[in-house]
């Protein structure tokens, strides 16, 4: 089962039905795809150029990192060709220049290695939505292969504070920069003894966060 988003568009569930795929629309806190460890955010080029002039990538790129697979795929022509201007209720095609089309494509490119250096987030281009959805299919489809495998283990850390660092950013919830300050201000001891109900009150700690950190310790 994959979940879908229900802000995202209803063609995509078509495609995703024609392939095979069972779907349900929920409200999602992290990406717009959920299934398994995966969490997939989609963004039409137009929308991703818009969201790195405003500054919002950088918050969704940090919300979405909170999933084990976070996946960025963007959607559409890279560089864009045209750009569409809204005069009242119509809309019209202007065609970019080359120069303009480099610059566009120099901020995509720019932003594709930030998701993936700064934030950790898998990206991937997709020339349509059809293209998309066989994305879609074919993760889903490789990650729900019969067989369990074991999972990679990460490269071993040499010092204490990055050692702690590792163990609290393996808890959901807890990205790099939470991770990092508990490994400078705490110990694992102490924070694997505290209550729920004082792990809420650490900085950066939400109930849901207080939550896993309980069930993982206890379980």
């Amino acid at each position: 089962m994959i979940t879908i988003d229900v802000h995202e568009p209803r063609r995509i569930d078509i495609q995703l039905k024609k392939l095979g795929l069972n779907i349900e629309r929920k409200p999602l806190n992290i990406g717009d795809y959920a299934f398994g460890e995966y969490r997939i955010e989609r963004k039409e080029v137009k929308d991703f150029l818009n969201s790195v002039y405003s500054g919002r990538i950088y918050n969704q790129l940090y919300n979405l990192r909170q999933a084990e697979r976070p996946i960025l795929i963007i959607v559409g022509d890279i560089p864009p060709k045209v750009q569409w201007i809204h005069a009242g209720r119509k809309t019209f095609p202007r065609h970019l220049t080359y120069e303009e089309q480099m610059k566009r494509y120099k901020t995509i490119r720019e932003n594709i290695i930030t998701a993936y250096t700064s934030y950790n987030v898998q990206v991937f281009h997709a020339l349509d939505d059809e293209d998309f959805c066989q994305y879609i299919a074919s993760l889903y489809y490789k990650s729900t292969k019969k067989g369990t495998k074991l999972r990679k283990l990460k490269r071993k850390s040499r010092s204490i504070i990055d050692i702690k660092t590792d163990i609290f950013g393996c808890i959901p919830g807890i990205g790099i920069s939470l991770a990092s300050t508990l490994a400078k201000e705490k110990t694992v001891r102490e924070i694997f003894n505290e209550s729920e109900e004082n792990l809420k009150k650490i900085p950066g700690i939400g109930e849901k966060t207080s939550k896993k950190i309980v069930e993982v310790v206890t379980s």
